[in-house]
C-alpha cells in the first residue's frame, strides 16, 4: 500500500472564507460547513480500505490469492529493510523490482468486485451533532495560520490563530522534556494551554474528542490546563482522525476470541546494554531496543486472566500466529517491543518471537503489512514502544503502527506517543483493563488507569507524566461488552443442571436397591 499525502491548499482558502463570514455573522452553518470541508482531506484512504472491506465478498481463491500477496509484501518488507544497510546493492535492487511486478500482476489477476462506490459524502454532522457524547476539538494548520473548530451538541465556534516557530517550539520542547522524564516548565505549558484551548467552557462536558493536525497529533492533550488544572483531572479525552470516522457505521462482527495477547521471548535476543529513558534501573527499562521486557509477559497474562482471554507467549508469539488469530479477536493487545521508521514509515514493525526458520527478520511484522489485513478488531492496544510515532501526512494522518492498525479495520487503537517504561505500563494497563471489565467506556477507563496511578505515586518521582501520560485512546470511546464472553451461557447451565439431577435420580436409585 502506498500512502501520499493530498495538498490541502484549497481548503485553507475555504476555511479563510468561511472564517471571514463567521466573524462578520457568528452561525452554525459556517462553523459546520469548514468542518465538512476540513473532512475532505481527512482519512482519504482509510474511508476507501475500510469501506471496501466492508463491501467484498471474498471468495475462498481470493482468500488464498491475499494470503500469497502477504508473503510477498513480506518478502518486499525485508529487502526494503536490508537496502537501508546497502543501498547500492544491485543484487537487491534487482530483487525489489521482481517482487513489485509480482505484486502488481498479481493484484490485476486478483480484482475484487462488489465495492460500494455510492458514499460520495458519509459526513452527516447536522443530524449526529444532537448525539454526540461531549465536545470535539478540530485543528488545521496551514502556512502561519491555526484554525480551531469546537462542536458540541449546543456550541459551535471558529477561531483563526497566528501559528509560527515559537508556538511550534515550545511543543517540541514540551514533549522533548515529558517524554525523557525531564522538568515541564508550567509557564510554557500554561501559555500553551491558552493558546490552544482558549475561550472552551469543558466544566458541562465529560467528554472532548480530538482531532489534531501536524505537531498537535504528538501532543497528549491531558497535560493541558483549564481553569488551574490538568485536563486529565477534569474531563476524558479521545483523538480521532476525521469527523466521517468518527461516525462510520461499521460492520457487525462475530469474534471468535474475546482477547489475544501476545508477550514475546527476547532472552536470546536481548544485549548488555539495556534501553532507558536515562536511567539503569529496572523502573526505566522501556519497550524498545533489543532488551528483555520483565513485565510484559506479567502485563498480558495479567490482561487475559481480567478478560479471559489467551496470552501467546514466548515461542507462542510469533508472526504467523499472530495473523491467524487476529481477525478473529474482539480486542488484541501486544506487550512487546517496536520499532518505529518515521522515514519509512511502511518499515516500523513490532518485534515478536523467532519463528522455526530461526531467521532474524520472522521476528518483525510490519506496518505495510498489517495495513493490507482484514483485522477487525474492536481494540487494538499497542502496549510497546513509539506505536503512534511516524511521519505525519496531510490527508492521510500520522503514518504509525497504530495507524497501520485502523487502516486494517480495528475501531480503537491504543497507543504511545514515546518510549514507555516497562514497570509502569504494566500497572496502568491492569488498571485500564480492570476499569472496562466493570462497564467503564475506554476514555473513562484509560484516564481513570492513569490518574489511580499518578495519585498513588503522588509526591514521587513516577508522578512525572512520563510515566502515565504517553498512551492515548484513538477512535471509539465507548463500551466493551465482555459478559457475553465471561459469563457462562445459559445453555451451559441447563446442561449442567439437567447432568446434576440425572445423576440425583441414579444416585437415588442405587442408594434405594442397596438398602433393599
Amino acid at each position: 500500500i502506498t500512502l501520499s499525502g493530498r495538498p490541502a491548499n484549497i481548503i485553507h482558502v475555504i476555511l479563510s472564507i468561511l472564517h471571514d463570514e463567521y466573524e462578520k455573522d457568528p452561525n452554525a452553518d459556517a462553523v459546520l460547513n469548514a468542518l465538512v470541508a476540513l473532512d475532505r482531506v481527512r482519512d482519504m484512504l482509510w474511508i476507501d480500505l475500510v469501506r471496501n472491506r466492508q463491501t467484498m465478498d471474498i471468495t475462498p481463491e481470493q482468500l488464498k490469492s491475499l494470503k500469497e500477496e502477504n508473503v510477498i509484501r513480506r518478502q518486499i518488507a525485508s529487502i526494503e529493510l536490508r537496502q537501508r544497510f546497502s543501498p547500492d546493492s544491485v543484487k537487491l535492487k534487482n530483487e525489489l523490482i521482481q517482487l513489485k511486478e509480482g505484486l502488481i500482476s498479481m493484484n490485476r489477476k486478483a480484482s475484487i468486485t462488489g465495492v460500494n462506490e455510492s458514499i460520495k459524502n458519509p459526513i452527516a454532522i447536522h443530524e449526529n451533532r444532537k448525539n454526540m457524547v461531549g465536545g470535539v476539538l478540530s485543528y488545521f494548520i496551514s502556512g502561519n495560520e491555526m484554525y480551531r473548530i469546537y462542536l458540541d451538541a449546543d456550541t459551535v465556534q471558529m477561531i483563526r490563530k497566528t501559528w509560527n516557530d515559537s508556538v511550534a517550539d515550545a511543543i517540541s520542547n514540551i514533549l522533548v522534556n515529558v517524554s525523557m522524564n525531564r522538568s515541564i516548565d508550567k509557564t510554557s505549558l500554561n501559555q500553551l494551554s491558552e493558546f490552544l484551548l482558549n475561550g472552551i467552557d469543558i466544566r458541562p462536558m465529560k467528554h472532548l474528542t480530538i482531532l489534531p493536525d501536524g505537531l498537535l497529533a504528538k501532543l497528549p492533550f491531558e497535560l493541558l490546563m483549564m481553569n488551574g488544572k490538568s485536563l486529565i483531572d477534569q474531563v476524558t479525552v479521545s483523538y480521532n482522525s476525521s469527523i466521517k470516522k468518527m461516525f462510520f457505521k461499521y460492520d457487525e462482527q462475530k469474534h471468535k476470541e474475546v482477547l489475544t495477547a501476545f508477550a514475546p521471548n527476547y532472552d536470546d535476543w536481548a544485549t548488555e546494554e539495556i534501553d532507558t529513558a536515562e536511567s539503569s534501573t529496572l523502573a526505566m527499562i522501556v519497550r524498545s531496543g533489543m532488551t528483555a521486557l520483565p513485565s510484559a509477559l506479567v502485563e498480558a497474562q495479567r490482561v487475559a486472566s481480567i478478560t479471559k482471554g489467551k496470552v501467546f507467549q514466548g515461542a507462542e508469539a510469533t508472526v504467523s500466529e499472530f495473523f491467524e488469530v487476529a481477525p478473529l479477536s474482539k480486542v488484541i493487545h501486544m506487550s512487546m517491543h517496536a520499532l518505529a521508521e518515521t522515514r519509512y514509515p511502511s518499515l516500523s514493525r513490532l518485534v515478536f518471537s523467532e519463528d522455526e526458520s530461526g531467521s532474524p527478520v520472522s521476528r518483525f511484522c510490519f506496518a505495510g503489512e498489517i495495513a493490507a489485513q482484514n483485522i477487525p478488531a474492536d481494540m487494538v492496544v499497542l502496549s510497546a514502544c513509539n506505536t503512534g510515532s511516524g511521519e505525519f501526512v496531510r490527508g492521510d494522518g500520522v503514518l504509525s503502527l497504530a495507524r497501520a492498525f485502523e487502516y486494517a479495520g480495528a475501531r480503537s487503537t491504543v497507543y504511545s506517543l514515546w518510549k514507555i517504561p516497562d514497570e509502569a505500563t504494566k500497572e496502568i494497563m491492569a488498571l485500564f483493563y480492570e476499569n472496562l471489565i466493570n462497564g467503564m467506556s475506554r476514555s473513562e477507563s484509560l484516564q481513570r488507569a492513569k490518574v489511580e496511578f499518578k495519585n498513588k505515586y503522588l509526591g514521587t518521582a513516577r508522578a512525572h507524566p512520563y510515566f502515565w501520560a504517553g498512551f492515548i485512546l484513538n477512535g471509539d470511546s465507548g463500551t466493551l461488552d465482555f459478559k457475553s464472553y465471561t459469563a457462562i451461557p445459559w445453555n451451559w447451565l441447563l446442561i449442567v443442571g439437567f447432568a446434576g439431577i440425572l445423576l440425583l435420580l441414579i444416585y437415588n436409585q442405587f442408594f434405594r436397591s442397596s438398602v433393599k
